[in-house]
């Protein structure tokens, strides 16, 4: 499976279990939005969007040094959020911020 999928279907999992409005999934560049999500942050923050080639997924990525900054935002216009971090071997994520605290710890 190619690793856009795997990040949407982690999106879309993480969203349909957990009513969380806005998923951003650790990489090796920076956390990254896709898809909806994508779009809502550069509407609502007037990030730039790229797709890496004509069929991949909408894509913000935001970089590490910005996480609580993001996490400010997200709260400030009440909009409920998930950060997934790299775990030790750089497949497994696990939710390391979030706007509902007992999601804190999970791991896909």
């Amino acid at each position: 499976m190619k690793k856009k999928y795997i990040l949407r279907n982690l999106k879309d999992e993480i969203k349909a279990k957990n009513n969380i409005e806005v998923v951003l999934i650790g990489t090796n560049v920076g956390y990254k939005a896709i898809d909806e999500d994508a779009i809502f942050l550069e509407k609502e923050f007037n990030l730039k969007s790229y797709k890496q080639s004509e069929n991949s997924p909408t894509t913000v990525t935001i970089s590490f040094e910005f996480l609580n900054l993001y996490i400010r935002k997200f709260k400030e216009i009440e909009i409920s959020y998930v950060f997934l971090s790299i775990v030790d071997d750089k497949m497994t994520r696990e939710i390391t911020h979030s706007s509902n605290i007992n999601l804190i710890g999970l791991t896909f």
